[in-house]
């Protein structure tokens, strides 16, 4: 500041002010941060591929810093390969049942169908 020989972040004089900027701050992060996270959907591909475009934006725009965009990443990644894992639960559930139905839903000894 003129006449006093400090700068904004040093200036006893605007201490308030200065923890009025911070708050505010601190504020907007947490605000973008919260709205980031309730967007994320990963229910669909459409979804998951937008979650993937907006990550590489954010990076590229400077907002996420590349470190952080790694860990959404394996987030992202390991969301995928549990909703792999569940569809593929379900086609094999499905095939079971298809293959049950056609031979008449025989059972051997251990519970498992049999020929």
């Amino acid at each position: 500041m003129r006449g006093e020989g400090l700068c904004f972040a040093h200036s006893e004089r605007l201490a308030e002010k200065r923890k009025a900027a911070q708050q505010a701050g601190g504020r907007a992060v947490s605000d973008r941060r919260k709205l980031l996270v309730g967007a994320v959907s990963f229910d669909t591909p459409e979804a998951v591929r937008a979650f993937f475009e907006g990550l590489a934006r954010a990076v590229l725009r400077g907002e996420v810093p590349p470190a952080k965009a790694t860990a959404a990443s394996q987030i992202g990644e390991a969301a995928l390969r549990v909703r792999a894992g569940i569809e593929l639960g379900e086609r094999l559930d499905a095939l079971e049942e298809r293959f049950g139905a056609v031979l008449g839903r025989r059972s051997g000894p251990e519970g498992g169908l049999t020929p």
